[in-house]
């Protein structure tokens, strides 16, 4: 007599519960060197995590970005309600609307937000949507580890001079932060691309 079988089939196992925390590393001294290529120009882009400080009473982080060694950029940012927040540009004074720039979830999570055109002469509001994607592992710089999709989109307002479309998708990876970035933007007429890609990486007391 045949003896009937069950097969069992196994459900994906569920990635691991990883927060933004893990994606976006706000490591004292952890850094990152990146080949950039702007249009047709290329470039060696080093961003650095700086000391905690307080910017209008709140706690941030800076990240220092330099290019040929000469610094580029001050940024800062907190993490509120599991999200990466843009606090300030420089170390002046708090954005009037910080920017929520990353959000994790086990699988995807879509969010919009609203910030000023970067072209317009005027104050115009720009609503961005954004998307974050859970994207399995992936081998970064000989270690396994898992990444994160981030996909951005804002286009101005009908009406608003000049025109303006931005587009950008940005890979992070646990433990590093970002890994790659290609973004389009276009301003009237004229299109500018820009890529970037991880080509080391380093955190004081650990290994690469």
């Amino acid at each position: 007599m045949l003896v009937p079988w069950l097969i069992a089939i196994a459900a994906p196992p569920a990635p691991p519960a990883l927060t933004v925390a893990d994606f976006w590393p706000m490591t004292p001294g952890l850094t990152r060197t990146y080949k950039t290529l702007e249009g047709k120009r290329s470039a060696e882009l080093v961003e650095t995590v700086g000391k905690p400080t307080r910017i209008g009473g709140k706690d941030v982080v800076p990240i220092i970005t330099t290019v040929g060694g000469f610094d580029q950029s001050h940024v800062y940012y907190a993490v509120e309600n599991e999200t990466v927040m843009q606090m300030a540009v420089g170390d002046k004074e708090l954005l009037k609307t910080p920017l929520p720039i990353m959000k994790v979830g086990p699988t995807t999570v879509k969010w919009t937000y609203t910030q000023l055109s970067p072209v317009s002469p005027k104050p115009e509001p720009l609503t961005v949507t954004a998307e974050s994607t859970r994207k399995g592992a992936k081998k970064i710089l000989g270690v396994s580890r898992e990444i994160l999709e981030i996909k951005f989109e804002a286009q101005s307002a009908p009406g608003m001079v000049p025109t303006f479309k931005w587009q950008e998708t940005a890979v992070y990876a646990a433990g590093i932060g970002q890994i790659e970035l290609d973004a389009e933007r276009t301003v009237g007429t004229n299109k500018a691309t820009y890529k970037s890609e991880l080509t080391a990486f380093s955190l004081p007391g650990a290994s690469k």
